[in-house]
């Protein structure tokens, strides 16, 4: 139980830290939080976006690299998405 309580702790403290860390670092350089944060974003409502688009067209009979690479994303979101808007993703 006291080693429980050790660990909890040390997560805690761990936690803390990273969450100082950021902080202080988008206080020093709020630019870069701000496009990183903004860069993020884009990325993943382009993503979303194309997984959007791409369920309302039909599949092609033979596919590419490229698309059995968008169909692993889009499994991908579609597992960590709710339901409510996975569903929306093509299968």
């Amino acid at each position: 139980m006291n080693s429980m309580q050790n660990r909890r702790n040390e997560i805690s403290s761990t936690l803390e830290e990273a969450y100082t860390s950021s902080r202080e670092m988008m206080a020093e350089n709020p630019l870069t939080a701000t496009l990183v944060a903004f860069g993020a974003g884009a990325a993943i409502g382009v993503l979303i976006g194309h997984a959007l688009a791409g369920s309302m067209h039909p599949e092609p009979a033979t596919s590419t690299a490229m698309e059995k690479l968008g169909r692993q994303v889009c499994d991908v979101l579609r597992s960590s998405l709710p339901d409510s808007i996975g569903r929306h993703l093509r299968a």
